[in-house]
């Protein structure tokens, strides 16, 4: 049924994703200050132009619109819980990949190009994905038991 907790907890997910449209993962301060959004990655300056092409942000927005299309197409997948299983599973990986391509690729490439160091606690951004990784494993354990709860009624006749 739609009314269940796991699908307030894909909807709380898909929001979240969306939320990093309007905030920025990282901020670089520096001489020149840098800010990595999943839309661009840009200094706040008009004089200083960015060390990436246009296209270096284009995975992440990819990703971030996957994350936010495969909870919502689970949520509406309800009476099929197998298939719902499988989309959240596929999300929950697609979310890792997510997290390990901005800590290990994105980070660390910008950090090196332009010489300063990340901050991650002033830009609200970085903590989307992960209260979206949260809720995704709470939808999944959610349909889990559900599943359970099925097997068991069905052995039970």
């Amino acid at each position: 049924m739609i009314q269940r907790i796991q699908s307030l907890y894909l909807f709380v997910a898909s929001v979240m994703m969306l939320m990093l449209f309007f905030f920025p993962i990282a901020d670089f301060w520096g001489e020149i200050s840098y800010r990595l959004s999943i839309t661009a990655f840009g200094d706040f300056s008009v004089e200083a132009t960015s060390p990436f092409s246009g296209y270096f942000t284009w995975p992440l927005l990819a990703f971030t619109l996957v994350l936010i299309i495969l909870p919502v197409v689970a949520l509406i997948l309800f009476k099929y819980r197998r298939k719902q299983l499988v989309l959240i599973r596929l999300s929950l990986a697609f979310l890792i990949v997510f997290l390990i391509l901005v800590f290990f690729y994105y980070i660390p490439t910008i950090e090196g190009r332009v010489g300063i160091q990340a901050d991650y606690l002033s830009p609200k951004g970085m903590f989307f994905p992960l209260a979206a990784l949260v809720f995704i494993i709470l939808a999944q354990r959610g349909v889990m038991k559900d599943e359970r709860i099925i097997r068991s009624m069905d052995r039970i006749r």
